[in-house]
């Protein structure tokens, strides 16, 4: 009980935050991106770059790459089974997709496959969870690391 309330305050605090950060910018400050402006941005992990492209297998062994979701607005979210906070967020995660996938919003969850006891923990999680946006797994942390 006392582990879901501290996770449940710290992803309070997080959203807060986010939101704090994102209402504080001048509109000056918020980054349009363009099709045209795209090929002048940097690949980078910062605000404002593009993220670096990275292919990982989903739980059925089809082959997902990031570009893949070129055009789209998607928010990539690592996660594990045993973790406190991505337990209470991802039915929240799952609400999102279902509300904005018809915007062209697509959650990408990369499960940290290497801190995972076993793989079957995932599925029955995603399972559990009734988890429908895709799931890759980072068997070798790369994308992790990345």
């Amino acid at each position: 009980m006392r582990k879901n309330l501290i996770a449940i305050l710290v992803l309070i605090g997080l959203v807060v935050y986010g939101g704090y950060d994102y209402f504080k910018k001048s509109p000056s400050e918020t980054i349009q991106i363009t099709k045209s402006e795209n090929k002048q941005l940097r690949t980078g992990i910062l605000k404002g770059q593009l993220a670096p492209d990275f292919t990982l297998t989903d739980l059925k062994g089809t082959t997902v790459q990031l570009s893949d979701f070129k055009g789209k607005i998607v928010l990539v979210n690592f996660w594990a089974t045993w973790c406190p906070p991505c337990q209470v967020e991802m039915p929240h995660m799952q609400n999102i997709f279902q509300d904005f996938k018809a915007k062209d919003v697509v959650i990408l969850g990369v499960n940290m496959t290497l801190t995972e006891e076993n793989l079957e923990d995932v599925q029955t999680f995603v399972n559990e969870q009734q988890l429908t946006f895709p799931i890759v797994m980072d068997e070798k942390s790369d994308v992790v690391q990345t």
